[in-house]
Parts: structure tokens; sequence; C-alpha cells
């Protein structure tokens, strides 16, 4: 009687190449897999490629450890390989570092929510002709590295996307990312606990949001950014976006003046966030002067770009003239000394019809009682008790009238002062 035939026989597991086998012996050993030959690799040109193909499946399987049951803690490295195929890790959690050196991934990879010990893309091109080349969403890792890297992308979402990403330490040093329809770097309430460093970074966005977003990203340790090129096909302020970001201490790689121009040039709008988290780096250094600096940058960042009525507008002018919108008080000052000075020059030079001194005996106000006049109208807290009157002469009319003028102009950039001084007008 012939052998009943299995309607449904288990798929038998794709042979794998002898550059494949070579790849899973060397996780079992801990050691690199080295594809490049006697001579480096020059260009990304396909026929550069022959022989040295490995599926990304094959990858996947490697890290899930189905190929190598026992990896060796170093992980999976391969240099110089083409990885044929999206590398889909996405919702993976292993214990296998994944490490690509020189490597050309055509269709990317995409980590979303996979839990790595560390993924790391060096000297690596990387591309998708629709989706995000590197995609990290929710990544969960101890080391992200994208350095030395081209990324090339057409992808509304971003070409390399970090967001909400929780990370050990973050590099992109080096790394080239541009993207026609979107971000570059879409790393929006990324998390670093150590360091990021975006130093000799290239990032071009297009059409949508802007060229590098790390909008609500928090930084546990030091923050570095240095790019060599930032643009958006949108104009200069759809560059970057850091409303929400924080870090420890003041960015590093930028000069300080240099990030303060970037808040305000680059950024698609004002927020308040950026310039008191920045200031508050200034004060923690005791850099007090480049902390109301700043604050003031702010303040005039406020009036060219924010949100305010004609009412404020009007008042942040004033205060912004008078006071430094409350951060340098000294101006104030300044002014009640003009306004002091030109009160006992008007009383020196209008004194002879103007003033005429009262009591017994009357007469001409001598030069010191006209000083004292002046005194007394341009200094709301020194009185002196003039004993000079004005006149009723078209001299003395006029020094009344300036008098009360001055008055009134002294009064004010006294409270101004006061104002200031006390923090008054920085609370508006």
């Amino acid at each position: 009687m012939p052998t009943p035939v299995d309607q449904h026989p288990t798929p038998a597991e794709p042979e794998l190449t002898p550059v494949e086998r070579q790849l899973v012996d060397h996780v079992a050993r801990g050691e690199v897999l080295d594809l490049t030959g006697p001579r480096p690799v020059e260009g990304w040109e396909r026929r550069s490629w022959e022989g040295r193909a490995v599926s990304a499946r094959v990858i996947r399987d490697l890290v899930l450890g189905r190929l190598a049951p026992t990896p060796d803690p170093h992980g999976l490295r391969l240099h110089g390989a083409r990885v044929t195929g999206r590398l889909d890790l996405e919702n993976v959690t292993s214990a296998v570092p994944v490490e690509l050196l020189g490597c050309l991934l055509d269709e990317g990879v995409n980590a979303r929510d996979a839990d790595l010990p560390a993924l790391v893309l060096r000297e690596c091109r990387v591309g998708h002709p629709s989706e995000p080349p590197v995609d990290a969403e929710g990544l969960a890792t101890r080391a992200f590295a994208l350095e030395l890297s081209e990324v090339r992308a057409r992808s509304p979402r971003g070409a390399v996307v970090l967001a909400h990403a929780r990370l050990g330490r973050a590099s992109l040093v080096g790394a080239s990312l541009v993207n026609a329809e979107g971000p570059a770097l879409a790393a929006r309430s990324l998390r670093v606990d150590q360091g990021c460093y975006l130093l000799a970074l290239e990032a071009v966005g297009g059409e949508l949001d802007v060229a590098v977003d790390l909008r609500n990203a928090r930084v546990g340790e030091q923050f570095c950014f240095q790019p060599t090129r930032l643009e958006h096909s949108g104009g200069p302020q759809r560059r970057v976006d850091v409303d929400g970001l924080t870090h420890a201490g003041l960015p590093t790689g930028i000069d300080p003046a240099e990030w303060l121009a970037l808040l305000r040039e680059a950024t698609p709008g004002y927020t308040a966030q950026p310039y008191r988290h920045l200031a508050a780096a200034h004060r923690a250094a005791g850099h007090d002067a480049q902390a109301r600096r700043v604050l003031v940058a702010q303040r005039r960042d406020q009036l060219a770009r924010g949100a305010l009525g004609a009412g404020e507008r009007a008042w942040a002018r004033l205060t912004g003239l008078l006071l430094g919108y409350g951060y340098q008080p000294w101006r104030a000052l300044l002014c009640l000394l003009a306004v002091l000075v030109v009160a006992v020059a008007l009383a020196l030079a209008l004194g002879d019809d103007g003033l005429a001194r009262t009591g017994t005996p009357p007469g001409p106000c001598p030069v010191v009682e006209r000083v004292a006049f002046g005194l007394d109208v341009g200094s709301p807290l020194l009185t002196t008790t003039p004993r000079c009157e004005p006149t009723g002469a078209t001299s003395g009319q006029a020094l009344g009238v300036a008098g009360w003028l001055l008055r009134l102009l002294a009064w004010g950039f006294a409270t101004l002062f006061v104002a200031g001084f006390t923090g008054a007008v920085r609370k508006t």
C-alpha cells in the first residue's frame, strides 16, 4: 500500500551561499567577516559587489539566533558586503550586536521597536526608494552609530528616523543625510542617556518639516552639534527645530554665538524654551553676562516672530530700548543722568532772564542757585530747595514748561530702573 503523501510539507530552509556560511561561522567565533578583498572598496557601483552579497534574511536569522544558536558576544560584524533586501529587525529583541562596515544596503534597515546591544553602520551607503533608509523609531540600544555613511531617501518620514528611540550613546559623526521629500534626521522625542554626537554632519531636507528635527529630545550628557552642511529646500528657517531639546551643559562643537544664531535664523518659528535652556546652561557655567545676552536675544526674536498684540509689541519695544528687556536696567540710569544734565544745562543757559531769586533781597539768580534748580528738576529723589523760580519772561516760561516735562521723564526713568532691577519687567 503506498505511503500517504503529506499535503502540507514543511518548507525547507533556503540554501545558504558560501559567503553566508562564512558569516554564520564568523558570528559563532566572534570574528569579523571582511569581504573587501586585497584592495579597498572604491565607489558604490553594483559591479564591485559581485560575490559579496549577503541576504538580509540571513542577517535577521543570525540576530534571532536561528543560524548560530550560541553566538559570540562580539556579535555580527560584517565588512564590505552588499546586503540584499531590506534588513528587517522590527520588534526584534536580541543579545547579538550588529556592526556593518563599508556595506551597501540598497533597501535600508528597519529596526523599529527593536532591542539590541548595539547597531552600528559605519562607512556604509544606505537607501530606499520610498521608505526611510534607516528606520529606528522606538529602537532601544546601548550604542547607535551611523558614522561616515551616506543615506539617500525620498521619504516624508525622514532619511534617518530616531523618533522615540532610547539610546545609551548616539553618534552620527561624518554622516551625509539627504532626503528630497522630508527631514534628513527625524529624532523627535529621542532619549540619549550619555552623549549625542552630530559632528561633521551633512543634513539636507526637502519639502516637509525641517532638515534636523530634535523636538523634545533629551540628552543626558554631552550634546555635540557641528554640521558642515545644513539645508532645507523650503528655506533657511526650516533647517532645524530644537523646541524642547534638553542636554547637560552648553552644546559643544559649535560656538555659543553660532548656536544662538541658529535659534534665531534656522528655526521655523519663535519658541522660548531653547533660549531659556541655553541661558540656564550659561548661568550654571558661571557666564551670567552671556546668559543675559541670550535672554535679550530671546525677547528680540519674540518681537520679530512671536504672536504679540499691538500693545505688547509697543511695550516690548519700549522696554527693549530703555531697559534691554529688563536685563540691562543701567540703560534707564543713563537716561536719568541725561535728563539731569539737560535740566542743569537749561537752567544755566536760560537763567539770566528766566530765573529770579526769591526771598529777600530779590535779584538775579546766581550760578550756584541755577545748578541747584536744575538738580531739583532733573532728579526725582534729590531735593535741593532752590532759592530761584522761573520769571514771567519768555525764557522763564520756557524753563517752567521744560521743568515739568523733565520731572515727568525723570520719574519715568527712575520707575523703569526699579522695575528692571527687581525683575518686574522680565516677568512681563
